[in-house]
């Protein structure tokens, strides 16, 4: 039993690992398509790790206004687009942005 149950243990493990690769290089096609289309000038400040993201609405609106400062970008595009993303992800993002991000960063800008 003991055998077992570390064995499974390690094939969470391993799925988990294999899951947070397959979002990481769906990303990064995500990304490739919108370079796609992106006029150079639009995408000078990008790096190879555009994502912004936070462990809450505030964290990710504080990594946004630090993005936008440091790089004296004057449009933001803020999307909940990623391939394979469910439609009850989209919805909860959507209330994360609704329960403080949006507001976050306008009070970020405001200065």
């Amino acid at each position: 039993v003991t055998s077992l149950t570390a064995e499974l243990s390690a094939m969470s493990s391993r799925q988990h690992e294999l899951e947070a690769k397959l979002a990481e290089a769906e990303m990064a096609a995500q990304m490739d398509h919108y370079r796609s289309y992106t006029k150079k000038a639009a995408s000078r400040n990008w790096t190879e790790d555009s994502l912004v993201q936070g462990a809450s609405p505030e964290a990710a609106a504080d990594a946004l206004l630090t993005v936008l400062e440091d790089s004296d970008c004057d449009t933001v595009n803020i999307r909940i687009h990623v391939k394979g993303i469910t439609p009850e992800q989209i919805d909860r993002q959507l209330d994360l942005h609704a329960a403080g991000f949006v507001d976050w960063v306008r009070e970020g800008l405001a200065g």
